[in-house]
């Protein structure tokens, strides 16, 4: 310990000056170059080189003033300074105080006597005592003089006879004169003392006189410069120094002091050199001059030179790029244990040599002591043997040097590196979110590559499936798919309906294709098929497997996470989810931002990404002497006192010695779960029984990342398990129903229990056990060294796997499972067992099933198959989409009496088997769910023999069975059944009111076998749809027959139209005054294809008014209704219409118009301009009513040119006088009413410009023509 040498922090005055010497003589040689600059970076060597020149220049006297300021400051202590730092140009005011502080104290008192300013010094004894006398004389005296009766009693009663005796000395007037001198001499001489203190030190500060306070300094913020700028000049005058260094100055980036310093420097070098300007003298006189110590970057412009008059940079000794030099040189003795690639990254952040000196010394401190730290072992002290990571322990000293808060943070659980190690689980959650992505994506790929090999397979299929006809599956060609893949597909899903075309007497017809399962078993025994199918399988077995041991991987890594240091889970990121976790953690406090906003940041991202700042860090941070124990051992303690639990695979030295340090009731808690300690209870389990007991009631309560993090650690080793399953009560149903445990962790969990536990503990665990093991395919893939008690313990849970990854299962497990049928009997399970165990291997073709399994009878599965019917029956009906039994099998299984029907029905859904005759299928219930199914051939045949064997109902299966039947087969009752009329009544009588049946299907049910309604008929149904009844009429069932009409009127009334319409002819020969419908009527009326006979024969039977405006009636009538039934509410309409009437009707209509030319007039009805005319001139109208229609026919619309027409032959004058207007006359006009309504309406028709009572003649009226 006594070899290790120390670099010091102090300046060097040793080095190589070089040209650096001859810059500085040089300007010490020029007079007029008093303000100079060194400038370089902080650790250049500026100290260094100036204090090497110092040295040699022993003529030269320098006064050093140098300034420290950081970065951060105590808030105790620098409170002070740094609020006034924050009040504007106080930064430069405090500056020039510790200028003036440091000179002031560099100078002997006794030089600046006259300075204002004093320094605390120790007086003599002899000065204060003979200040003292002079006091005490001087109050003796005044009182003497003063008070002098007061001094004459006073010796008066003195007892002394030669005090009282002598007395009369005192009342001497030469002694009082005596004593007023002596108190004037010592008055004056302590006012010329005081005088001179004003005058050099300025003691008195204000004078107070009553209520009015005299200032006698300035303000406060006034500058220190220039307030005592005299006492300032004095002060470097009286130092005595030719050089003045002033260093650190730019560390408070205030350029103002520049300015003062150099103003000072020129008033004191003028004020001792006078006015002088010649170099010569300045030579001999030695000016003062400012040499100032500065980084380059303190002026942001070329300002520097006008402030300084030489400037010599200095360049620096070390930086970032060469300072892996000097720690390879003052590491020389422990450059052996140094990762040298670390040292050269690290060097990048070390560029001051005094911080790199700083960071040796501290380095072989701490490794002096940590290396050295012993361990007590039954009361004698022995040495560490822990090997000490020297990287580790030099990256903690440079983190130390370069963030000292955040290292002294990091010892109290604080910081931003301690917030990053502590925040790892963030990191870890998102990372295992990543990985479930990752799992479920490839969950989905499986899902993806098993509909790939069905789609490889039928198009594999299309290669070697040959059929010797052109097919047709349930109706539809090869051209109505989208692909002829899907095509061959439907044809071998679909065998029963596959169709072929043949010409048959030029005519195209389809046959069922009973070849279809020769080509098929053609296409599966096709050697060539069979070994490009195989390989095709093995691929996707192959990339299944891939998949799955990615899986396998993903949910490995998400345990092994939790067990990680924070730079092994950075290893694992992109370098995005890097700096955005730093960055995170700066976010959390303002402490952690300040550590982020460093221009050292990069380096503890550095320090932590390379695990040399990992969790580890106790270690290194203190020389702590256990008790029995290691550091880490201690710190592992600490950590379950503190409850701040470790990482679980945080490694313990002496479990033995940590166990006794652990009390019983810390045993339940998350803080002492550590896998070292865990492997070392399970080693030592008898001793331990209480411990494990505690461990495992702890470990019951979630979360359950320890119990995943160790199942997965422990391998074949099953004694945790069988703890967790005696102390832990339901610990099978917590481990495997938590949806956040691995399924790794759970298939150790469960085979470890199968394999360890007693009969009543599977028994009590069986449901849960049964659920996930049936569940997991991969279960026979966990490693045990227990087999045969697995496979014991899987025979007595009754397990029947749904799936078994094989590749991936162990060969005896594998065994035991298929001998003992300890899987379910699905259609996987067949395929994997065969394609396994069989010889003969090849593609199972779904609907054939049972012919492979029955191919080798002494197998397990043959035997499996054989022993339980119905129970394969069940697992035939769930497993397949499509089944393809021969009719003969498909009766027997739905005729079997011993299986439940519903089992039977699920078959027939599923079987794609023809049955031939429904009445082969005994029980009624199975016929109908077999032609509910589309299992029995369509063909009226069937129709009959279910109808028949019901007793005749027409129920609602047979409805849907009969639509169902293909249009093109033929549905006579006779083909069926032949002659039997009694049937084809019953079957007629159960037809006609089935409304459920197709339109089309009724028709020709009822069309082809000829039944009709007659006159015998005593009643029909009531119940037949309106449709259906259409269709009865449409093909004569119903016949126009007396009772069959009045049976229509009185139960169809909706369908009573069409029958009518229908069978018009024979209904008007039915029709009589007795039956006669006027509605009826109308309708036959409204036919085009009834003879107009028919209609008039008709109507003669008719007694009310008809209807026929728009009714399109013929001539003859319409003649005879308006001669007989006319419709008086109609003649308005006819007025109107009157030309497209004959001229018998016509003057039918005129005299209707005669007769009711009130009526037109009062209604403003306009007529026809033929009738209009017509009317006017008719003889049996009278003038008035003449006139009346003329006015209401002008309002009405009557045209100009019939208007005239009427009045060139009216017999009405003052009409023909009105008239003539419209040959540009203004004719008077009688004053009547009637006129004055007539040219009224002619003004609103604008047939003229106005009419008015006629000026000269106030019996007539004056109209005025329209103008042209």
């Amino acid at each position: 310990m006594g070899n290790i040498e120390f670099e010091k922090l102090t300046p060097k005055n040793d080095v190589t000056l070089g040209i650096y010497k001859d810059a500085l003589e040089f300007a010490f040689s020029q007079g007029d170059l008093r303000n100079i600059a060194m400038t370089g970076a902080y650790g250049a060597g500026k100290s260094s080189v100036l204090s090497s020149f110092e040295k040699i220049k022993s003529d030269y006297k320098f006064l050093h003033i140098s300034l420290a300021h950081f970065e951060e400051m105590n808030q105790s202590s620098g409170k002070k300074e740094a609020d006034e730092k924050e009040t504007g140009n106080n930064s430069t005011r405090i500056l020039e105080g510790k200028i003036l502080n440091q000179l002031l104290h560099q100078i002997p008192p006794e030089k600046i006597g006259k300075s204002g300013f004093s320094v605390k010094k120790n007086d003599s004894n002899e000065g204060l005592k003979q200040i003292a006398a002079c006091m005490l004389l001087a109050v003796m005296l005044s009182i003497y003089v003063i008070f002098p009766d007061f001094i004459k009693r006073i010796f008066e009663d003195a007892s002394s006879s030669f005090v009282r005796n002598n007395l009369s000395i005192l009342y001497a007037g030469e002694l009082r004169i005596l004593a007023i001198i002596g108190l004037a001499f010592l008055g004056y001489n302590a006012l010329a003392y005081i005088i001179k203190m004003q005058k050099d030190k300025k003691v008195l500060k204000n004078i107070k006189l009553k209520d009015v306070n005299f200032e006698i300094f300035e303000e406060k913020t006034a500058s220190y410069f220039d307030k005592y700028m005299d006492e300032v000049l004095y002060l470097f005058a009286q130092s005595g120094a030719n050089v003045v260094v002033f260093e650190d100055l730019d560390r408070f980036d205030d350029v103002y002091i520049f300015e003062k310093l150099r103003e000072i420097n020129y008033l004191l070098n003028n004020g001792i050199h006078g006015h002088s300007n010649h170099d010569e003298e300045l030579e001999q006189s030695k000016p003062i001059r400012f040499l100032y110590l500065l980084k380059d970057d303190i002026f942001v412009s070329k300002d520097r030179t006008k402030f300084f008059d030489f400037i010599i940079p200095i360049v620096p000794f070390m930086d970032g790029s060469n300072s892996v030099d000097q720690f390879m040189l003052k590491l020389s003795d422990d450059t052996t244990e140094f990762d040298k690639h670390f040292l050269k990254d690290l060097s990048l952040y070390v560029d001051d040599m005094r911080l790199l000196n700083n960071i040796i010394n501290e380095y072989r401190v701490y490794k002096e002591k940590l290396q050295n730290r012993t361990t007590n072992l039954n009361g004698h002290e022995r040495p560490n043997t822990n090997e000490l990571n020297q990287n580790k322990l030099l990256a903690m000293i440079v983190y130390k040097n370069l963030f000292p808060k955040d290292f002294a943070m990091l010892q109290l659980g604080q910081g931003y590196v301690f917030e990053l190690l502590d925040n790892k689980h963030k990191l870890v959650d998102e990372e295992k979110a990543d990985l479930e992505k990752q799992i479920k994506l490839a969950k989905e790929e499986i899902n993806k590559i098993e509909n790939e090999w069905v789609q490889s397979k039928d198009e594999l299929q299309v290669l070697y499936f040959h059929a010797s006809k052109q097919l047709i599956v349930d109706g539809k060609s090869e051209v109505d798919y989208s692909n002829y893949v899907e095509f061959i597909k439907d044809v071998i899903e679909h065998p029963d309906k596959v169709e072929y075309k043949y010409y048959h007497n030029y005519s195209i017809e389809r046959v069922h294709y009973n070849q279809i399962n020769d080509d098929i078993k053609a296409l599966n025994e096709n050697a060539e098929f069979k070994d490009r199918l195989k390989r095709i399988q093995n691929q996707k077995e192959k990339r299944i497997h891939q998949q799955q041991i990615r899986i396998s991987g993903y949910e490995s890594e998400v345990v092994r996470l939790d067990g990680l240091y924070l730079h092994e889970v950075l290893e694992v990121l992109e370098e995005e989810q890097i700096d955005r976790y730093f960055k995170s953690i700066s976010t959390l406090k303002d402490d952690c931002n300040k550590v982020a906003e460093s221009s050292y940041f990069q380096l503890i991202k550095y320090l932590v990404r390379q695990g040399l700042l990992d969790e580890m860090y106790p270690d290194f941070m203190t020389a702590f002497k256990g008790v029995h124990l290691s550091v880490s051992d201690k710190n592992f303690l600490r950590a379950v006192a503190d409850h701040h639990a470790k990482v679980f695979n945080y490694p313990i030295q002496d479990c033995q010695m940590v166990i006794n340090g652990i009390r019983p009731a810390d045993w339940n808690r998350p803080e002492v779960r550590n896998i070292a300690l865990t492997d070392y209870l399970m080693e030592h389990d008898l001793a331990y029984k209480e411990e494990i007991k505690y461990l495992v009631d702890g470990l019951s309560e979630k979360p359950y990342d320890f119990l995943q993090c160790y199942l997965l650690h422990a391998g074949i080793d099953t004694k945790f398990t069988l703890y967790l399953n005696k102390y832990w009560d339901g610990a099978a149903f917590d481990i495997l129903e938590n949806a956040e445990l691995t399924v790794e962790t759970k298939r150790k969990y469960a085979m470890d229990t199968i394999c360890t536990a007693t009969d009543d503990t599977l028994m009590k665990n069986k449901n849960i056990l049964s659920e996930f093991i049936c569940s997991d395919s991969e279960f026979l893939s966990q490693i045990t060294d227990k087999k045969n008690s697995a496979i014991k313990a899987l025979e007595a849970l009754d397990i029947h796997f749904k799936d078994i990854n094989i590749p991936l299962s162990d060969k005896v497990l594998l065994n035991g499972v298929y001998e003992n049928n300890l899987y379910v009997l699905s259609e996987t399970m067949i395929h994997k067992m065969m394609e396994h165990f069989y010889t003969v291997r090849g593609v199972v073709n779904k609907t054939q099933l049972f012919t492979h399994i029955l191919s080798e009878p002494k197998q397990c599965l043959a035997k499996y198959v054989m022993n339980w019917p119905e129970h394969v029956l069940e697992w035939y009906v769930e497993s397949v989409d499509v089944i393809t039994d021969e009719e003969s099998v498909a009766l027997q299984v739905i005729n079997n009496t011993e299986a439940v029907n519903d089992l039977k029905v699920a078959y027939l859904v599923k079987c794609k088997t023809v049955i031939s005759k429904v009445d082969s299928i005994r029980d009624i219930e199975m016929q109908r769910a077999a032609m509910d199914s589309d299992r029995i051939k369509k063909n009226l045949d069937n129709v009959l023999r279910y109808f028949c064997q019901d007793g005749g109902a027409f129920d609602d299966t047979l409805v849907r069975f009969t639509n169902n039947i293909p249009p093109n087969r033929a549905l006579k009752v006779s083909d069926a059944i032949g002659s039997n009329n009694t049937i084809k009544s019953r079957f007629f009588n159960a037809v006609i009111v089935q409304n459920g049946l197709n339109n089309d299907k009724y028709e020709k049910l009822i069309q082809n076998n000829k039944f009709v309604y007659n006159e015998k008929v005593d009643g029909i149904p009531k119940k037949i749809a309106k449709d259906k009844m259409d269709i009865l009429i449409r093909i004569g069932v119903m016949k126009m027959r007396e009772n069959i009409l009045e049976l229509m009127r009185e139960n169809y009334p909706d369908n009573l139209h069409h029958f009518v319409t229908s069978n018009w002819r024979s209904y008007v020969e039915i029709i009589t005054d007795d039956n006669f419908s006027h509605r009826e009527m109308l309708w036959i009326l409204g036919l085009n294809e009834a003879d107009v006979e028919t209609k008039l024969k008709l109507l003669k039977l008719a007694s009310d008014p008809v209807n026929i405006v728009n009714k399109g009636y013929p001539v003859q009538v319409v003649d005879y209704i308006i001669e007989n039934l006319i419709d008086e509410a109609e003649l308005p309409q006819m007025y109107q219409t009157y030309n497209l009437f004959s001229d018998a009707s016509k003057q039918i209509i005129v005299n209707y118009a005669i007769k009711n030319v009130t009526e037109i007039v009062s209604e403003l009805i306009k007529l026809d301009e033929t009738l209009f005319v017509k009317l006017m001139s008719a003889s049996s109208l009278v003038k008035s009513d003449r006139i009346l229609l003329m006015n209401s026919q002008v309002k009405a619309g009557c045209s100009r040119d019939v208007f005239e027409q009427i009045a060139d032959t009216t017999d009405v004058e003052w009409i023909r006088q009105i008239a003539s207007v419209f040959k540009g006359h203004n004719p008077k006009v009688e004053t009547t009413s009637k006129s004055g309504e007539l040219l009224s309406a002619m003004k609103e028709r604008h047939w003229i410009s106005s009419y008015a009572v006629d000026k000269t003649d106030g019996d007539y009226y004056r109209v005025q023509a329209k103008r042209k």
